[in-house]
């Protein structure tokens, strides 16, 4: 894999200029994912607060969680692959969230329950398009959303 020193500086300089103005990046654009496992885990010791500098993160403006994936981008050609999730809620009331997968046919799978902080890695079926969406556990009020960005294949 290629470092892209221009995309992680880019990154680095819209999260600098956004945080410092309370604003949030926006979302991307929505595609239709795969079904998602259910799966419970509990908090993840040391996980950061924040995405890392060249990760993907978007919310909208009401949104009061960050989601973001590791790796941040996927090519457009690769199939799907195991990858980690993260979301921050901390911002929000929630003591605990659900996070979920959008399907094709725009139902969603529940696939992981956690505190409002915490990650899990999939199985091999995180692909660019995928939409994760997190929502407060008691009250299902969607709190964050991203979805997999997707990046020119290298074959």
């Amino acid at each position: 894999m290629r470092f892209d020193a221009w995309k992680c500086a880019t990154t680095i300089a819209i999260v600098a200029c956004l945080s410092g103005c309370g604003e949030r990046p926006e979302a991307v654009g929505v595609s239709p994912p795969l079904a998602a496992p259910v799966a419970e885990v509990g908090a993840t010791p040391g996980l950061p607060a924040t995405p890392a500098a060249g990760t993907t993160t978007a919310a909208t403006a009401t949104a009061t969680a960050t989601v973001w994936f590791v790796p941040a981008a996927l090519e457009d050609c690769a199939p799907p692959q195991v990858g980690t999730i993260h979301w921050n809620a901390s911002k929000s009331s929630a003591e605990s969230v659900d996070v979920k997968i959008v399907r094709e046919d725009g139902g969603e799978n529940l696939f992981a329950s956690n505190g409002p902080v915490g990650s899990q890695v999939t199985e091999p079926w995180l692909r660019a398009g995928l939409l994760v969406i997190v929502r407060d556990q008691a009250t299902g009020v969607e709190l964050g959303r991203n979805t997999v960005a997707g990046k020119p294949c290298s074959r």
